[in-house]
């Protein structure tokens, strides 16, 4: 249990940093990236497919543009492992990720500049829409920090 919680707590600690909204500031649009599933995550009742289409939609509702030559991308990455055949334990994240010049030595990167992270369990009866519920508050999260800087005007 202590490596457990050590862990967490060792993945929780670089989000301190994240949530800076003006990393946000005059961003116009985003590239969707979700990575691919494992077996684990679909018997979870989760596809790509279904973070993709929660994700479009957020966008679209908020009048975001979806363009996927953006240098600009908006990442969701979620990790499933099943337990004793009937616990689902999931690892979800979204980030921003945007070009970026290291000052070190001058070369450009992807950067993540803004994310959101949850860990949960579910069973394996109803997880799909748990995790779908998580993913939507995170973007709703995302949402809200994209907009205090970059206001819509009518």
């Amino acid at each position: 249990m202590r490596y457990f919680t050590l862990v967490c707590c060792l993945i929780m600690l670089p989000l301190v940093a994240f949530g800076a909204e003006d990393s946000l500031r005059g961003l116009e649009k985003f590239d969707i990236v979700i990575e691919d599933l494992d077996q684990d995550a679909r018997a979870c009742g989760v596809t790509k497919s279904d973070l993709q289409r929660e994700v479009e939609l957020k966008l679209r509702l908020a009048g975001i543009p979806i363009d996927d030559e953006s240098t600009t991308g908006l990442y969701v990455r979620l990790s499933v492992m099943v337990r004793n055949n009937s616990l689902c334990v999931y690892s979800l994240g979204v980030s921003v990720g945007q070009l970026a010049m290291l000052l070190g030595n001058g070369e450009i990167d992807i950067v993540v500049t803004w994310g959101e992270r949850a860990l949960g369990t579910v069973g394996q009866d109803l997880p799909g829409g748990w995790i779908k519920d998580s993913l939507r508050d995170m973007m709703d999260q995302f949402l809200i920090d994209y907009l205090e800087v970059n206001p819509r005007t009518r």
